[in-house]
């Protein structure tokens, strides 16, 4: 089962109800200060009928509607659609590069990004980029046939945007793409 609660009182006699049926060491607890954590992305992910990257971009969206407490505003301006094509092409990246999902991920995939034509071909970014490890292990896992071949479009759109458009942008633009998108994933990860 699972209880979903925010007084802190309904945790004490959840515990209570485990420890008089004898559940008591199947309780889990996920709270700040417990050291279990719920990885949405990843249950999403993992359903058969989940892995589509749409779904994980909305559950994204409505999970921090929920804790803001309002509408993002991101869904018809210009800055919103930008960071929906960002977070969808990290999903796709990372979920593709890694077979696994994670917000930690998603924001080093972002913030490791070439940020110019000359990150590129620069040696040392490569050797140091999360982004350039998960676009080289994704081309390696298409090539060894461990990712569907329905997948393969999704990673070479993916790549062409790390590759090609994302480097591309303005400084001022890509600065602020990034900054919205590390400050949404940042009250997740706390």
């Amino acid at each position: 089962g699972l209880v979903l609660t925010v007084k802190e009182d309904e945790v004490d006699l959840w515990r209570a109800y485990a420890r008089a049926t004898g559940a008591e060491s199947r309780l889990l607890v996920v709270s700040p200060d417990s050291p279990y954590r719920f990885n949405f992305l990843e249950y999403e992910c993992r359903r058969p009928e989940g892995r589509q990257t749409e779904n994980l971009v909305g559950l994204f969206y409505s999970i921090l509607e929920t804790i803001e407490g309002e509408d993002s505003g991101t869904t018809d301006s210009y800055w919103g659609r930008t960071l929906k094509q960002l977070l969808r092409n990290a999903i796709d990246m990372v979920a593709i590069a890694e077979d696994t999902i994670s917000l930690a991920a998603l924001e080093e995939m972002v913030k490791s990004a070439p940020k110019s034509q000359d990150d590129l071909l620069s040696e040392t970014w490569r050797t140091h980029s999360y982004c350039y490890q998960c676009l080289d292990r994704g081309d390696a896992r298409i090539k060894s046939g461990l990712v569907p071949a329905s997948r393969e479009k999704d990673f070479m759109k993916a790549s062409s945007y790390w590759m090609r458009e994302f480097p591309a942008l303005s400084d001022k633009t890509r600065s602020i793409i990034e900054s919205c998108f590390t400050s949404m994933v940042d009250s997740f990860l706390r």
